[in-house]
């Protein structure tokens, strides 16, 4: 649009011969005063800049991560309350690597397992199934009614007895095939979580739950003479890895802005302006983490892409812009004024 105005610009050659009073207000207030509007900017940038390293954080709402505006998940959010356990959770799988979850030892791992992933911050407690758990029980038919009781029977000793009864009674529950595998070989734990801290009301801070998880998994295979070993998946566990992956990104923005001005600097030659392409990209993308970190908003981890779209469009309008102002400045008019035209 600009260049289509092209013989209409006049060529003024000296900056005191331009009539300073033309343009609109924000023009006028912008380019009449540009000292005082580089000094707000490098103000404001180092301000942003400081709020967004010291402050911004990378975290993810299990609800936003939705596709909130689809029957089913509207219907899901609808009835949430009555539906406690069936959204954001965890499962791990304890393997067994010497014999089957019938085994002594395996059991007691597993029950240490299951109590520290019951009292972990954020498992919604009343909820968290495992054959250790009271609530996974099971029923049966008789002649005199119904009959029932805990998995895990409440004198289990570690004796073969007991062991025998707990492996009828995972049969009668009918867990085979979901917290007890087909062959025997691992359990699960299965772990709700609440989206909201109860206390703080703040959402879960996924990364410190995935180091707990982590943390207990280093203990319970580094142990001497383990028997277990630990498969976590979930959608916690999904975003607190693609949260770890947040610096690797960060490196390849690095080598985006690195090629995007090695790119600008072999159009126009000129290393000033390239400089000042890249260093004005930059300035939009902390301004942008910086305020919406000023809002208190997490960076979730798919908006961590938006960074790398505000760079590439600021690099392409600064290409643009530049370009203008060097037609204008070859054509003899005073840099400044080019800048004012463009």
């Amino acid at each position: 649009m600009r260049r289509e105005r092209f013989d209409e610009m006049p060529v003024v050659r000296r900056v005191e011969d331009f009539d300073r009073g033309s343009g609109s207000w924000l023009e006028r207030l912008v380019f009449n005063h540009r000292l005082a509007v580089v000094v707000a900017a490098a103000l404001l940038t180092a301000a942003l800049g400081a709020m967004a390293a010291s402050r911004s954080v990378v975290n993810a709402d299990f609800v936003k991560m939705m596709p909130a505006r689809h029957p089913f998940v509207r219907a899901y959010l609808e009835t949430a309350p009555e539906l406690r356990g069936l959204g954001n959770s965890l499962r791990v799988a304890v393997e067994a690597t010497r014999g089957d979850v019938y085994d002594p030892e395996y059991l007691e791992a597993l029950r240490r397992i299951t109590d520290e992933l019951v009292l972990m911050p954020g498992s919604d407690r009343p909820w968290v199934k495992s054959i250790w758990m009271p609530s996974v029980r099971w029923t049966e038919v008789t002649e005199e009614g119904f009959r029932g009781g805990p998995v895990m029977p409440d004198d289990y000793d570690g004796s073969p007895a007991a062991v025998a009864a707990l492996r009828r009674n995972v049969v009668r529950a009918g867990v085979v095939g979901s917290l007890v595998a087909s062959d025997a070989r691992s359990a699960v734990v299965f772990v709700p979580l609440h989206d909201r801290d109860p206390v703080t009301g703040a959402g879960i801070d996924y990364p410190a739950l995935s180091r707990r998880l982590e943390d207990l998994r280093e203990r319970f295979e580094g142990a001497p003479g383990a028997r277990v070993r630990l498969h976590v998946v979930g959608f916690a566990k999904l975003v607190a890895e693609l949260l770890a992956g947040i610096r690797a990104v960060m490196a390849w923005f690095a080598v985006a802005a690195a090629i995007a001005a090695g790119a600008l600097l072999a159009y126009t030659r000129c290393l000033r302006s390239t400089a000042l392409v890249v260093l004005c990209s930059a300035t939009a993308v902390v301004w942008q983490v910086g305020i919406v970190t000023a809002l208190g908003i997490p960076l979730d981890p798919f908006s961590v892409l938006v960074p790398f779209l505000v760079f590439a469009l600021g690099v392409s309008h600064g290409a643009q812009k530049m370009n203008g102002i060097m037609q204008d400045v070859g054509r003899g008019t005073h840099r400044l004024v080019a800048a004012r035209y463009t």
